[in-house]
């Protein structure tokens, strides 16, 4: 007996032993320490975004509507159970509104395979709503953000494959969000029965991103101009519009109406829709303007604009950003020299000294000819009539000179500043100073580029400050066991 206590004894009494015994407390306690840690980050919820893009961070934009959030709003997202990998990036990006929502956000799951009453209720004439689709519902209206909108793709033209371009998940909840928690709903009324150019699809889906609601409105029909118009668009009309549709413009336009003109050099003089503008001290030259300029236009084809832009509120994000707006075939707007007193005019766009109008309408070219105006020309003009009769009243429009500025081709070749310049003008017409936007997120690959700051850091870090760590650990180790 005796013997086998001395035994014992001389086990634990050797190096190796207690060498052994020490490694595997410490392996233990690392890997508890390790343990609590991920169980803290877990319940911290700690994340951060390391993409070029902050691919998976909504915007500071959307967590400052989300603080301001004083009323409910429920999210469903239409996920198939069992893909829950499938839709990692959406979930997650859709928990930061839950997170930043001030408790008035709340996320479910609803897959539309097993609830498919519950998602039919939120649908549009019969049409079936997608899987992956998000729904957003307030107290008073809801919105479907569609599965096809939530990333945007081009087409390569020369293999004609579909190449995802963005992710406008983002845009899309926030805008949804607003859309469901606002009081009332604009109404953009597109005038219709001349011929008019239609509105592109994109630019209708940038209006209701923006939380307005697009119209048509006829009224050759005999219809009123209805009292929720928020504003008239007109484009470029074929045909002249009749004395008792002015009569009616004008007299919606008196009581703080709001126009937006986007109208295309004509051979045809409509005398009835220039009266429109006339009354408001403006009109449209109706010649074709050239550019003279290289720094304003595109060498290589002088018809093509990049106006001058002025300073104001609807042009203030662009010049920030420096992105041109490119505006081609434009014609100007003239300042008539008889007009109300009670008008104010804001060049928006305007092009260079060396810029000329041609005035032969039949001329085969573009070169500078006896008779052509010299310019330069506004391409662009606000307009405020501010006046009291019986209260205070403020009309005011805005005059393009292009119809281009909505061709979708021009607005990707200046990366959306000419949809930016229309949206701006649309809010500022509408007196909406509150109005955000939010760009989607690139889904094109970038290589990682640091600068010389970060190099160094992780110069430092990798070839200095780790092996150090190493050798130090290994002299400590080494010494205490050789004390020993």
């Amino acid at each position: 007996m005796n013997n086998n206590k001395l035994n014992f004894k001389e086990i634990l009494n050797n190096k190796r032993v207690r060498y052994g015994s020490y490694s595997t407390i410490m392996i233990v306690v690392v890997i508890a320490m390790m343990v609590v840690i991920n169980l803290v980050v877990g319940k911290l919820n700690l994340k951060y975004d390391l993409t070029d893009d902050k691919m998976y961070t909504i915007s500071n934009e959307s967590i400052d509507i989300m603080k301001k959030l004083d009323q409910d709003v429920n999210i469903y997202y239409l996920a198939k159970t069992g893909r829950e990998s499938e839709t990692l990036t959406t979930t997650q990006i859709l928990e930061q509104y839950v997170n930043h929502g001030n408790k008035h956000i709340k996320l479910q799951n609803k897959d539309p395979y097993i609830y498919p009453q519950f998602v039919a209720q939120f649908s549009k004439n019969n049409q079936e709503i997608p899987v992956n689709s998000i729904i957003v519902q307030g107290k008073d209206r809801f919105k479907v953000v569609n599965a096809d909108d939530i990333i945007s793709y081009s087409v390569d033209p020369q293999t004609y494959q579909q190449i995802p371009q963005t992710l406008d998940l983002e845009p899309q909840v926030t805008s949804a969000i607003q859309y469901v928690t606002s009081k009332e709903i604009p109404v953009v009324y597109v005038m219709t029965g001349h011929d008019e150019d239609a509105i592109p699809d994109s630019f209708v889906k940038h209006i209701e991103l923006e939380n307005y609601i697009k119209k048509d409105m006829n009224l050759l029909t005999g219809e009123d101009i209805p009292a929720d118009t928020g504003l008239l668009v007109f484009t470029t009309p074929k045909k002249d519009y009749a004395p008792d549709e002015v009569k009616k413009i004008k007299a919606y336009l008196e009581k703080n109406g709001r126009a937006l003109f986007i109208v295309d050099f004509l051979k045809q003089d409509f005398p009835n829709f220039n009266s429109i503008l006339t009354a408001y001290g403006v009109s449209f030259n109706n010649l074709i303007t050239v550019e003279g300029d290289a720094k304003y236009g595109v060498q290589t084809n002088p018809l093509i604009l990049m106006p001058k832009i002025e300073q104001h509120d609807i042009t203030a994000p662009l010049i920030a950003s420096g992105r041109p707006v490119v505006l081609p075939m434009a014609q100007g707007i003239n300042i008539l020299d008889i007009r109300k007193k009670t008008l104010s005019f804001e060049k928006l766009l305007d092009t260079s000294d060396s810029s000329y109008a041609k005035t032969n309408k039949e001329t085969q070219t573009i070169a500078k000819e006896a008779g052509d105006i010299k310019g330069p020309f506004s391409v662009a003009m606000a307009v405020t009539d501010t006046y009291y009769t019986d209260q205070n009243y403020k009309t005011k429009l805005i005059l393009i000179g292009s119809s281009y500025i909505l061709d979708d081709s021009m607005d990707a070749s200046t990366s959306g500043s000419n949809s930016d310049f229309l949206l701006n003008a649309i809010n500022w017409l509408h007196d909406k100073d509150d109005s955000i936007y939010i760009r989607p997120k690139s889904l094109q690959g970038k290589s990682l580029v640091m600068n010389g700051l970060q190099q160094l850091i992780i110069f430092v870090i990798s070839i200095v400050i780790l092996p150090l760590v190493i050798i130090i650990s290994g002299f400590v180790v080494w010494l205490r066991r050789r004390n020993r």
